[in-house]
């Protein structure tokens, strides 16, 4: 089963909903959201940016940043080698930038409409996670949840898109169109897809589950690693288990499947640590739900270790992100363990400032 990118080394023209230089946290959410960019593989050499109270339903910005866009995106056309147009006797241009990507979430309304204006690919920020984890999926388990997610992420705005685009033609009462018909026939087709997908990630589920079931007859205790993207818990796994076995690299998201390896405890006690994949703020609904199997062995866990970057000026953001989704998923009452890490980059004092509310 193959998932391929669709935007890995593309150049990109970057836009957020946060003033680059506003405050440190601002400047700390764009940093965030340029690692994303990179982790995806994308060249990017422009930052545009608005603060937006009220989103535009059709565009989500306005007509005035619109036309700012295209005129950032229409000086970059360059010359290629094609001989002039016999006709007109100019060149063919083709736009540097292939792609605008919007830290935000975009309905399918709106992303038609802003290709249509600005005349190339436009992807959200849920579509650059699920592109990062569709790199990253090398197990048959994570490209199965990667390519449901995508699945569960199409629908909705394949829907709008269609509402909006075609003529909804009525041929008497009670009749439907040639629009909602084609509307139909594809979300039958893509929930299809859907449930065939979740199919065979419960049978990866049981398996799993029976796995579980015989480390818990065995008395082995389970440690799971728990946190913020890129806070650590890979590198953490592989000092635990004095190995190197764990890629391990500087960007978001780079452990998609679990991994779990044995760590001994004592001369007569050995437990299994597993690292998961990492959380990260306004992650999309689809994405949760997909991979369920994934997080079901955090849920089976005895202990968790909650890893915090102790560096990132998005500490306290990070940490009460990932309490919410401990909250969420009802593992409030298993024992949590916070590890502060990467003290080498910041003092340990840094911890006491803001103390988790677990």
């Amino acid at each position: 089963m193959e998932i391929k990118s669709q935007i890995r080394n593309k150049k990109a023209l970057i836009f957020t909903l946060h003033h680059p230089l506003a405050n440190p946290l601002a400047v700390a959410q764009v940093a965030e959201f340029k690692e994303l960019v990179r982790a995806a593989g994308l060249k990017y050499e422009c930052l545009s940016y608005q603060v937006i109270k009220k989103p535009n339903p059709a565009t989500f910005i306005g007509t005035g940043k619109i036309q700012e866009l295209k005129k950032i995106l229409e000086p970059e056309k360059l010359k290629n080698n094609k001989p002039a147009d016999k006709k007109t006797g100019q060149h063919e241009a083709t736009p540097s930038y292939q792609l605008v990507v919007f830290n935000c979430s975009l309905s399918g309304v709106q992303i038609r409409n802003l290709e249509r204006h600005l005349g190339v690919m436009v992807i959200d920020r849920n579509q650059l996670i699920l592109d990062i984890f569709a790199q990253r999926a090398r197990t048959y388990a994570g490209k199965l949840q990667v390519e449901l997610a995508r699945t569960l992420d199409e629908l909705p705005r394949m829907v709008g898109a269609w509402l909006s685009s075609l003529s909804r033609q009525k041929g008497g009462i009670g009749a439907k169109g040639p629009g909602e018909k084609a509307l139909e026939k594809d979300r039958r087709q893509v929930q299809i897809r859907a449930r065939k997908i979740e199919k065979k990630l419960e049978k990866i589920r049981q398996v799993r589950k029976g796995h579980r079931a015989l480390r818990k007859k065995n008395k082995i205790p389970s440690i799971a690693l728990i946190g913020y993207t890129n806070s650590g818990k890979s590198t953490l796994l592989n000092s635990l288990t004095n190995s190197s076995s764990v890629t391990v690299k500087n960007l978001p998201f780079m452990t998609l499947d679990p991994t779990t390896r044995k760590v001994h405890i004592s001369h007569s006690q050995d437990a299994l640590v597993t690292d998961t994949v990492g959380f990260i703020q306004d992650l999309s609904p689809h994405l949760i739900e997909a991979f369920k199997a994934t997080l079901e062995e955090s849920a089976s866990a005895d202990i968790l270790l909650h890893v915090i970057d102790l560096s990132s000026p998005l500490m306290k953001v990070q940490t009460d992100t990932v309490n919410k989704f401990i909250a969420d998923f009802g593992w409030e009452q298993k024992p949590c363990i916070h590890v502060y890490n990467k003290i080498d980059i910041d003092p340990k004092e840094k911890a006491f400032q803001t103390i988790p509310n677990r």
